[in-house]
């Protein structure tokens, strides 16, 4: 709030001191008002769902102040406004110094931001993302239960834990919030996926199947989506279904290696002959392509 505060008490400090044509101040006044307007809440806007106080609010609106600056020193016949202005000037490079260094690294910033405000979810989310990009994975988990404890609502961070959880070893506790992340959000495909790899790591075979093959419906596009069908199809016998998921996801990224060595277990491994014939002619199909 203070910052939104700064042109307005910048503008009548200057009208106060200033000498004269005082349309030409009510122009600046206007002009940074006019720039302000779309922001101050007046009306709703996409971005103050995350800040309603952004630093960034204030960037056109000082145009307005800085020409109201430039007018009092031309019409003033005294030497004292531009030292006054350099003051100023040096005042406020001093603050901008002091907080460019919160923007060293995403934690230097949600860190800080949620010592502004304890209730952003965003930045206590922003802060679970980079201390897992940091490989901290606990302090991570932290973040996104303090952002789940700020908005019960706010489905990526439910989905953030259950993976982190995931990687963790933990899928039994992950278990339950990637489920509440699927039932805030069904149409997210990753939910989907990160849900039926749980279900896949506790052996949960049906249940895995139905999640992958939803988030197979959600982005058909995505290869991993049939390679993840595909295993968790031959964890539960599904042997034929399993060479037919495969050999899609080789049509979708011919690259990935994780479908072909599905396919090779299934040709080597299984005593299923029907399926393990499949199999073989799937990788012979693939080779000869």
């Amino acid at each position: 709030p203070i910052l939104l505060l700064i042109p307005f008490a910048s503008l009548a400090l200057i009208a106060a001191a200033a000498p004269g044509n005082r349309p030409q101040y009510t122009a600046a006044a206007a002009a940074a008002i006019i720039a302000l307007s779309p922001t101050l809440g007046l009306v709703p806007f996409a971005f103050q769902a995350i800040s309603t106080v952004a630093d960034r609010y204030c960037y056109l609106a000082m145009v307005g102040v800085a020409l109201a600056v430039a007018l009092l020193i031309r019409n003033t016949q005294s030497s004292w406004p531009p030292f006054l202005a350099l003051a100023i000037a040096g005042l406020f490079a001093a603050i901008s110094s002091q907080q460019v260094t919160r923007w060293n690294s995403s934690v230097s910033l949600f860190d800080h931001t949620l010592t502004v405000n304890p209730q952003s979810v965003i930045a206590a989310y922003n802060l679970g993302i980079a201390k897992s990009n940091n490989e901290a994975p606990k302090e991570a988990i932290t973040h996104y239960k303090n952002a789940i404890a700020i908005n019960p609502n706010f489905q990526p961070a439910y989905n953030n834990l259950g993976y982190l959880l995931l990687m963790q070893n933990q899928p039994a506790n992950a278990l339950d919030p990637l489920k509440i992340a699927v039932s805030l959000d069904p149409d997210d495909p990753v939910a989907r996926s990160n849900l039926g790899i749980a279900h896949d790591h506790l052996k949960q075979f049906p249940e895995a199947i139905t999640q992958h093959k939803e988030a197979l419906r959600l982005s058909p596009r995505e290869p991993n989506n049939l390679i993840q069908l595909g295993y968790s199809l031959a964890n539960h016998g599904k042997l034929e279904e399993a060479v037919d998921a495969f050999s899609n996801a080789h049509q979708l990224n011919p690259s990935n290696r994780l479908h072909l060595e599905g396919l090779e277990k299934i040709a080597n491994q299984t005593k299923d002959a029907k399926a393990a014939q499949s199999a073989r002619q799937a990788l012979e199909d693939i080779t000869q392509n």
